[in-house]
């Protein structure tokens, strides 16, 4: 999913040559990662670029919580809003409101919320400008494993890269928990063996390069 694609806002001219940096943290996990980003595009379109940053699949609730703005509805996957998060009336547009009134100036955070079950929350805060503007919708970097959805949250995915790890240097004998065993085997192989997804097994463990992130997202 694409936010260019995405498009529902009345908000500013999309001729803005401003690009804001956003560094994206998922909660509870190692993984990172800075995107340069249009300031026109709205909140809603930024849940999808974060979604899509992380390699959600976007099929849970999303609500979205600026310190500016305050909170917003939650958002199901086709788009339509719930029950309200702690709105202002003010706030109640806080979905099409532009990066650059979410994060008016650098060190600014918000937080977008993602499958509440699970508890998947992304940090966001603006960076400092660069020098040279990069390419809108862009990464700039990326640390850590994509997300996998329905895992059990930031520890479901925490426990499947530290499996995937073990089983890639030492084989299946060296995992001792069998229901950690059986997660990662389930989450990443599905009903293959492992040996038959390695090739996998090792994109997941290295992440995804910012070109890979880039493609996603532009």
């Amino acid at each position: 999913m694409n936010a260019k694609s995405k498009t529902d806002s009345d908000g500013p001219a999309k001729d803005s040559a401003a690009v804001l940096i956003v560094k994206m943290t998922l909660g509870g996990t190692k993984s990172k990662r800075t995107l340069a980003l249009p300031a026109h595009i709205n909140a809603k379109e930024l849940l999808y670029v974060a979604l899509d940053a992380f390699g959600f699949d976007n099929s849970h609730l999303s609500a979205f919580r600026s310190e500016v703005l305050g909170s917003s509805t939650s958002i199901d996957p086709m788009g339509g809003e719930q029950e309200s998060f702690g709105l202002q009336e003010e706030d109640s547009s806080v979905w099409q409101a532009p990066l650059a009134r979410i994060f008016p100036v650098v060190g600014t955070r918000a937080k977008i919320e993602y499958d509440f079950g699970d508890g998947w929350e992304i940090s966001l805060r603006r960076m400092a400008d660069k020098k040279t503007a990069p390419e809108p919708f862009t990464c700039l970097k990326s640390e850590g494993v994509d997300a996998i959805d329905d895992c059990g949250g930031p520890w479901g995915l925490l426990s499947i890269a530290r499996i995937a790890g073990i089983w890639l240097e030492k084989g299946t004998r060296s995992v001792r928990n069998d229901d950690e065993y059986e997660n990662f085997k389930w989450m990443l192989c599905g009903d293959e063996e492992p040996e038959s997804r390695r090739k996998e097994i090792e994109a997941f463990v290295a992440g995804p390069s910012c070109e890979e992130i880039t493609d996603r997202i532009s």
